[in-house]
Order: structure tokens, then sequence, then C-alpha cells
């Protein structure tokens, strides 16, 4: 997988990645929080086009399929969207 930038915005409903730049290869990326079962981090691998060492932002869906995003500090924003859901729940 190859490390893709966007902007990643958590909506009232959805989670969505938009990917930015004319030579960006990634499509754009959205699911409902409904589909969302857990939102945490997991490690970087170290390979260079995957985001390197960084932590990713891991979105798991209710299939059991995980979706990474690099972030920077994915800790808090896997915290943040876990508070905003806490507050719609």
């Amino acid at each position: 997988m190859v490390a893709v930038p966007g902007r990643l915005e958590l909506t009232k409903t959805h989670i969505v990645f938009e990917p930015k730049g004319k030579r960006t290869q990634g499509a754009r990326f959205a699911v409902q929080h409904r589909y969302a079962s857990a939102i945490g981090t997991a490690p970087g691998t170290g390979k260079f086009w995957s985001g390197g060492k960084q932590d990713r932002l891991c979105v798991t869906l209710s299939d059991g399929s995980e979706v990474l995003f690099v972030v920077p500090d994915a800790e808090a924003v896997a915290d943040r969207i876990r508070t905003q859901w806490i507050t719609k729940a």
C-alpha cells in the first residue's frame, strides 16, 4: 500500500478521507459512523511509501476489515473521534 496525502474529516454521519494533489492515486473514502466498530492506532511498517515508522489511524469496519490513515499524532486523532462519538451517543 502507498500512503496518499489528503484530508481526513469527521462529519455528523461519516468519516471521510479526501485525497489531494494532482498526482494522487487514491480514491475518496467515506464510511458511516455506524459501520465503524473501532477507532485506534496501528504501528508503522517502516516502509517509505506506506508512511514510514509513524503510527497510523486505524478504522476497523463492522466486517472486520481495517482502513489505515497516516495522520500527525494518530493517537490524539483517534481520541478525538472516539470522544465525538461518545457525546453523540
